[in-house]
């Protein structure tokens, strides 16, 4: 186990908070909340591509929208079929 893992647990910080990496919160079919984003990438009413420190995340669907969108949260609202994770590269 590596030094901030080990930090993250003794501290009770969350992980994802702790490392800057993203948190997503699927609610029912209508609803995406992700923490620690970087961004929109492209967005369209089908698709919609958010930058993250992982990689980036295409969700899929129709009728998408942002509902509400800061630096650190976004919220995106629609009947949402899909989400996808294309990682970046470790080199």
């Amino acid at each position: 186990m590596n030094l901030g893992r080990k930090v993250s647990e003794a501290l009770e910080i969350p992980g994802d908070a702790m490392f800057g990496l993203p948190s997503l919160q699927w609610t029912g079919q209508d609803r995406l909340v992700v923490q620690n984003h970087r961004g929109i990438v492209d967005y369209t009413p089908q698709s919609i591509v958010i930058d993250t420190r992982q990689g980036q995340y295409r969700v899929g669907g129709e009728g998408l929208y942002l509902e509400m969108l800061s630096r650190e949260m976004l919220v995106l609202r629609g009947e949402i079929s899909a989400i996808s994770l294309y990682r970046r590269d470790a080199g």
